[in-house]
């Protein structure tokens, strides 16, 4: 049963199909995605030393009817100290075969590319495998040679922090700060010390995965689940290997899946557990298992809206709907403008509560952006 303040009404469907400038009568015709030809690595930012930086930049960009690229736009980068110009730079030189529909060329606007810098692996630690392939990610750079786990003492980790790509010894004092608090139960200030840790002082990518999962710990212990579930989504980007994949990722993963679950994102919590499942055998008995099959179940019914609760932590929400149809309810807060950005249109509507929203399944598959004041809190329902 639908909320009753959603009144479904062909009103926004009209107003959507309005302002893209389509009729109705537009149909999906052979579709092809925008094929890279030309992805040139983008050169690691550098400190006014000279010295190479770690981190990652995502971004998200068009690319054109003629293969060219344009709205590059960076929407994440890790650390925030982090220079994103190269990054920018190498996108916009990137060169496609472009998306066609019945052979035309066409925009394709739903792109996004993660860019990891590492150090490089030392010779003794180097392995057989290539790095990671360049594709529409734009990855680049090979993912640390060392655990990046919640353990931090040098003789577990198989050497001294001091070696490249290791936690500073300031970095480890301070994470180990943040567990001191966490025990004693002054959420408080682990919350400030662990926020100051990630966002300020953490400088390698080994800093920066093992201080998103302890800020992740730290917000779940808080009951902030909208600020945890920032951290781990960060830190298991499924574009960005920074973390263990056979130790470390399991974990993080099953973190993931219990925020997922909680905040009623269960689409994305069974894309999670499904993660899981590659990253190594689940017991059938594992409370992540069981909660996938009442999952599948639930979704196959159309009779079940699926909720999601949101909340703006800057100054935008994003998700990316499993469903066509879709309203935005329960809203605590000041919610201002509704965009989305889908493989084949892109646009903005102004927000309304008592409204359904619908894309056309000949937009292909789409991100959904609400903006407003931060702390805004509410719930994205999707129905069939």
């Amino acid at each position: 049963m639908r909320p009753s303040t959603f009144n479904r009404t062909l009103r926004i469907f009209y107003q959507l199909l309005i302002i893209l400038g389509l009729t109705t009568h537009v149909a999906l015709g052979q579709v092809v995605r925008p094929m890279a030809q030309d992805q040139a690595a983008p050169e690691a930012p550098t400190s006014r030393f000279g010295m190479p930086l770690e981190g990652w930049v995502i971004a998200r960009y068009t690319v054109l009817a003629d293969g060219t690229t344009s709205d590059v736009r960076v929407i994440e980068k890790m650390p925030a100290s982090l220079s994103a110009g190269t990054v920018e730079d190498a996108i916009k030189s990137w060169r496609f075969a472009p998306a066609t529909s019945d052979g035309v060329p066409i925009a394709w606007y739903n792109n996004a590319a993660a860019i990891l810098f590492n150090p490089p692996t030392p010779p003794a630690q180097q392995s057989d495998a290539p790095p990671p392939a360049q594709g529409t990610q734009g990855q680049s750079g090979r993912r640390p040679a060392i655990s990046t786990g919640r353990s931090l003492d040098a003789g577990s980790r198989g050497g001294s922090p001091t070696e490249p790509g290791q936690p500073r010894p300031a970095f480890v004092a301070g994470y180990r700060e943040v567990e001191d608090l966490l025990s004693a139960g002054e959420l408080e200030d682990a919350l400030e010390r662990s926020d100051e840790l990630v966002n300020r002082e953490a400088s390698r990518v080994s800093e920066i995965s093992v201080g998103l999962v302890q800020n992740t710990r730290a917000h779940v212990a808080a009951g902030d689940l909208h600020e945890a579930y920032a951290a781990i989504t960060r830190v298991t980007n499924p574009d960005l290997p920074v973390l263990d994949p056979t130790t470390e990722l399991p974990v993080a993963l099953q973190y993931r899946n219990t925020i997922e679950l909680r905040l009623g994102n269960m689409v994305a919590a069974l894309e999670t557990y499904r993660r899981r499942q590659a990253a190594g055998p689940v017991p059938e008995s594992d409370v992540m298992a069981s909660n996938a099959e009442a999952i599948e179940e639930s979704l196959q019914s159309t009779d079940i809206a699926i909720g999601v609760q949101g909340k703006i932590l800057d100054a935008a929400w994003s998700h990316t709907p499993m469903r066509r149809t879709f309203a935005i309810g329960d809203v605590e807060g000041e919610l201002r403008a509704l965009r989305f950005e889908c493989d084949r249109r892109t646009g903005e509507l102004e927000f309304s509560d008592q409204s359904e929203y619908t894309l056309p399944e000949n937009f292909g598959d789409c991100l959904v952006t609400l903006e407003g004041r931060r702390g805004a809190e509410f719930t994205f329902y999707e129905f069939e």
